[in-house]
């Protein structure tokens, strides 16, 4: 299946000749560069003051999982891990294996536990840790805090009912806030709307490099005769990420001083 949707992944075309394209094989290495880091590409500066293992981790608490979730799953981490260590201690004092009962609810604590680990130090410790690599973990969280509302609550039915109903309710209340972010417009287009109504055709704008220029979608001219002529702008690039050298001055202050604006 992989080879017949991505074959230029491969040299030929011979479906029985598997060797890998080259330039497939350069560009996952130097994706792999990047991610063990500090790669020297400005999208990659935004993890240089970001602390592996803490920061995925609050951030799977606070934009993933929401607070009270991830409040609930560590808790049935817990209880999970606890559960193993006293079936492990029992086993090692009765000098012999539990019955079958208790080896298959301890298989799936185990699992739970190694995959959750397993995923999360594969992709909380390297030096780029997005909060996407994490998402297979929202199920098992899930399950985790499950487990936490069943054994704190015990036998108790209806506090555990009332209990798991206050978790989905501030759960979905915790997404909905979240997602109410998109309701209003992009902070991109907003500024374009402004651009457009304020800056006078003809201007000069200066965008940083590795940015999308503003206005989004906006026509611009080499000169601004000629922005002006088309209703556009001219756009200049302000080199904000070349290297710190005695040059780096003056490649600044050329586009600023030319622009009417600067985004």
């Amino acid at each position: 299946a992989f080879r017949s949707v991505s074959p230029y992944t491969f040299r030929h075309s011979n479906w029985f000749e598997l060797t890998l394209n080259p330039q497939f094989r350069d560009a996952v290495e130097r994706q792999a560069q990047a991610v063990a880091g500090p790669a020297d590409v400005p999208p990659a500066y935004q993890w240089l003051l970001s602390t592996p293992v803490w920061t995925p981790l609050e951030n799977l608490a606070l934009w993933q999982l929401g607070v009270p979730l991830a409040l609930a799953a560590a808790v049935g981490l817990g209880v999970l891990a606890v559960g193993v260590a006293r079936t492990a201690s029992a086993a090692l004092s009765a000098r012999g294996l539990p019955d079958v009962e208790v080896m298959q609810r301890v298989t799936g604590q185990l699992m739970t536990l190694g995959f959750v680990a397993l995923v999360f130090l594969r992709f909380g410790t390297p030096y780029v840790h997005s909060g996407r690599y994490l998402l297979p973990l929202v199920p098992f969280a899930s399950i985790c805090a499950a487990v936490a509302l069943v054994s704190l609550t015990r036998e108790r039915s209806r506090l555990c009912v009332a209990a798991s109903a206050g978790l989905v309710l501030l759960t979905a209340v915790y997404a909905v806030a979240f997602v109410r972010i998109y309701e209003e417009p992009n902070t991109r287009i907003e500024a374009t709307r402004w651009i457009q109504e304020n800056a006078p055709h003809g201007s000069t704008i200066a965008n940083e490099h590795w940015d999308d220029s503003l206005p989004v979608g906006g026509i611009w001219g080499e000169t601004v005769a000629a922005a002006k002529t088309a209703g556009g702008y001219r756009g200049m690039t302000v080199p904000v990420f070349d290297p710190d050298d005695e040059s780096k001055l003056e490649k600044l202050y050329e586009p600023l001083s030319a622009a009417d604006y600067y985004v």
